[in-house]
Parts: structure tokens; sequence; C-alpha cells
């Protein structure tokens, strides 16, 4: 069994070549996803050849196994179930009372009537990181009781432009080892990633009754139930996401979420 994008390639050309007489392909994502060129070619060499010495290819997600369908006719693979990374433990993501988000705002020093917007995961480019930053200083501009709470490490020169601009709305964590703590605190799990496999994130918010606003891309259409678990809008469509959250803040879009969020359950 192989996984992730050189492993896969590795793997099935050791595998093959041992005369293993099974080669299960685990596709978690492509990398290449926003390449073009000689470069897109070269990388979806590389899967071709993987996929063809594979006895067996399962795909994370349905969108994920639909894009590269497009690309690779005739690929026989399979999606186990609705897809899913690794699944969501339920005993650590769950909903608090209002009594219990209090005294765990106090702890990441939030205040108990300010929203919350969190934003989860690796702070690049790739990631929304450059949208994020308008999303921030619009409501720095005109919401005072608004604060984004960031977790992730900062990984290129737009990620560390964002945490170097020092907005007042913004707290910054780049590691924690418990993170449904972060979900638990929030009210709103902003999700701007332009490409997953399938995105964690997303399922994990809904798993503590947090909805998520996301770009309508591969992986992430799987992870975002429309109008039950969040919503999800046109990459880099920073405008409706600002609606949104908005809207959230004069509970209009709250109040469509939290009657359906346990359905997810």
């Amino acid at each position: 069994v192989y996984s992730t994008p050189k492993a896969m390639f590795l793997g099935a050309i050791a595998s093959f070549l041992t005369m293993q007489p099974r080669r299960v392909c685990i596709v978690r994502g492509r990398a290449y996803e926003d390449f073009s060129g000689f470069k897109r070619s070269f990388f979806k060499l590389l899967d071709k050849v993987t996929f063809l010495l594979s006895t067996e290819v399962y795909f994370i997600s349905n969108s994920l196994r639909d894009a590269y369908n497009k690309e690779f006719s005739g690929l026989n693979s399979q999606v186990v179930a609705n897809g899913s990374s690794k699944g969501v433990d339920t005993s650590r993501f769950i909903p608090l009372s209002n009594k219990e988000r209090a005294i765990l705002r106090n702890d990441f020093g939030l205040s108990i009537n300010s929203k919350v917007f969190c934003c989860v995961g690796r702070l690049c480019k790739d990631k929304g990181v450059s949208e994020l930053q308008a999303i921030i200083e619009y409501f720095a501009e005109n919401y005072f009781d608004v604060r984004f709470l960031i977790v992730g490490e900062a990984e290129d020169e737009f990620a560390r432009n964002l945490l170097q601009s020092n907005y007042n709305n913004v707290i910054y964590i780049s590691h924690v080892s418990n993170v449904e703590k972060v979900f638990q605190v929030s009210d709103v799990n902003v999700f701007l990633s332009h490409r997953e496999g399938f995105g964690n994130v997303p399922i994990e918010a809904a798993s503590c009754n947090i909805l998520t606003i996301g770009y309508n891309v591969v992986g992430v259409q799987d992870s975002i139930k429309e109008s039950i678990t969040g919503y999800k809008v046109d990459k880099g469509d920073v405008a409706k996401v600002i609606n949104l959250l908005e809207g959230f803040l004069k509970n209009e879009t709250k109040n469509s979420l939290v009657q359906n969020n346990n359905r997810c359950r």
C-alpha cells in the first residue's frame, strides 16, 4: 500500500519489480492541481506510470476521483464510502456548552462576547492566505468585536506578510496539539484552501457544530454539506465570503445552519 505523491511513484515501481501480487495505490491529492505546461505534463506522466503498475487505485474523495477521470480515460478506481482522509474522532471533536466555551475562550485570551472566526491549517498562497488577509482587513475596519484565531505554520512570503502586519483583530498560534479546542471556541471556520484531496478541517469543525465557509474546489466539495455544515463559494470570491460572515454576525447565516448541524453527526 502506498500513498502521497513521491511514495506512490516509488512504491508502485518497487512493488511491481519485486512482483508483489497486490499493489494498492491511495491517492490523497494532486500536488500539481494549479500547474500548467510541461511541469503539469511531467507530473501527470508520473501518475500514469503509478496507476499502470498498481492493481488497485483508491481516491479519498469523489471530486478528486472525478478530476482524475477527466484526464485519465479508462482509469479503474474506487472511493470508499463517501470518502475521507482519516475520519473524525467524535470523542474529541464535540460541541461545548456555553459555560464550557466561556472558560475555554479565557484560555485563548478571547472575550465571551467576541465573534471568533478560526482559520486552521498551513499558511501559504495555496491555502488562501492572500484572500484571508483581505478579509481580516475588512473586518478590522468595520467590526471591533470580531477576532480571527489563526493556527498553522507560515510557509511563504504571503503568510509572513500577513503575520507581520500585526492586525489587532488577529490571534496567531503556530501549533496546537489539541486542535479541537480551536473549533470549540470559534463561531465560524474559514477554510480558503485552493485544493485538497479531502478537507479534514471542515468535517472536524462540523463535528464541533461549527459551520465552515470554503471554496468550491476539489476535495472541499466533499467535506462541506451545503447549508447543513457550511457554505461553498467560488474560489477567490472574497466578497461572497465577507457577505456570508456578515450574515452570520446578523444571525442570517447562523440560524439557517444551527438547526441542521446535528444531522451531520
